[in-house]
């Protein structure tokens, strides 16, 4: 009995855990996870709210030293737009 109630317990902890990342295995989220992330944490705000908005901020780390080719900044771009809007 002790074990169905521990194999219960991890799984709730696991399932609780897993929070579904919005666009997972597109480019965009890609980038996100391995650009941005390597100085912030992987939950964006949702207070840009329009592409420009985003275009600008993306530019502005880019000045800060995050590394993205122009294509690859304009996947990102419209992966922010796309899923972090308000």
């Amino acid at each position: 009995m002790w074990k169905i109630l521990v194999v219960v317990a991890v799984t709730v902890v696991a399932i609780g855990g897993c929070k579904e990342r919005p666009g997972k295995g597109e480019p965009g989220a890609d980038l996100l996870k391995s650009r941005c992330g390597r100085c912030h944490p992987f939950d964006v705000k949702k207070n840009h709210t329009t592409k420009e908005e985003w275009e600008q901020t993306v530019t502005k780390m880019m000045g800060k030293g995050a590394v993205l080719n122009n294509d690859e900044k304009g996947v990102l771009v419209d992966f922010l737009v796309k899923y972090y809007h308000p």
